[in-house]
């Protein structure tokens, strides 16, 4: 299971690695629940961690 408040303290701490920029849609339930973390870029660290934990479970990464 995702542990969202260690992840959510890991974000704010760790510097940024590499990034490319891409665009997705959010429903809004789904948004509103991961809203504004603190600082730029906390939510697309927050999806890319959350997807990154999936793959890794799911044995795709």
């Amino acid at each position: 299971m995702i542990d969202i408040n260690k992840m959510i303290e890991g974000i704010m701490k760790e510097k940024k690695p590499k990034k490319k920029q891409v665009g997705l849609y959010l429903d809004e339930d789904v948004l509103d629940k991961i809203g504004d973390q603190g600082r730029k870029g906390a939510k697309s660290e927050f999806v890319n961690r959350v997807l990154r934990q999936v793959l890794k479970e799911n044995g795709v990464l």
